[in-house]
């Protein structure tokens, strides 16, 4: 991926494989002074046809990623989550980066795993 530093590069490289292709978005026209944006689809982990809701998951990953520096998440889009279920959301997120920010190999995956156990406690409200 240009304009990636590689240990970023190769982090959602992994994210790409869990969520697949199409769910993960790099955004180019970020300034890597700034930071690198990440938007992520997520679905709940249910059978086909019954995922009720729906959450588009931006991570900001900040200069000094991933040693130096934690991501910040914000929810872009959701589809059937109340806003209730997205402070749940941006909660777990915020866990997630408590415990595994700050490591040499990064957080987006733990990240992402919590956000999605959110996700899939709110298909089932």
């Amino acid at each position: 991926m240009e304009g990636l530093p590689p240990e970023i590069a190769e982090e959602v490289e992994v994210v790409r494989a869990i969520y697949g292709d199409e769910s993960v978005h790099v955004c180019a026209d970020a300034d890597p002074a700034q930071g690198f944006r990440i938007e992520v689809a997520l679905e709940p982990r249910v059978e086909q046809g019954a995922a009720l809701v729906s959450a588009t998951l931006a991570l900001l990953l900040p200069p000094g990623y991933p040693c130096d520096a934690v991501p910040q998440a914000s929810v872009e889009r959701s589809r059937g989550v109340s806003d209730g279920g997205t402070a749940a959301l941006l909660a777990a997120a915020k866990r997630a980066v408590q415990e595994h920010g700050l490591s040499e190999d990064g957080c987006m995956c733990q990240l992402l795993g919590e956000v999605s156990e959110a996700l899939d406690a709110a298909n089932d409200e």
